[in-house]
């Protein structure tokens, strides 16, 4: 993984994604690197607290749920429309 695949998009950036429509109850604790193309961040899915987004691969589709009761890391994962992830607790997934 590049240096620079691990840096952070900002609160600025981040916000762009809640006036397209996605849901982040609190930026502060969503960490989301360059390398996402934020534009397969679906309107209408929902990052919670606690959530790590990286790899370029990484596509969340709209009415996704991402965090609910836990931790989530995502790497070049590709998350239906209307699923779940975390809902029963911390979660990993690499290459999905």
């Amino acid at each position: 993984m590049h240096e620079e695949s691990l840096k952070s998009y900002s609160q600025k950036d981040l916000n762009n994604l809640l006036e397209r429509g996605v849901h982040i109850p609190d930026l502060n604790l969503v960490h989301i690197t360059r390398d996402v193309q934020l534009e397969n961040i679906a309107p209408g899915s929902t990052i919670y607290p606690f959530v790590r987004i990286t790899g370029s691969k990484t596509q969340i589709h709209s009415g996704a749920r991402i965090g609910v009761r836990g931790p989530v890391i995502l790497e070049n994962s590709f998350i239906g429309e209307n699923a779940v992830i975390g809902d029963l607790g911390q979660v990993t997934l690499i290459d999905t």
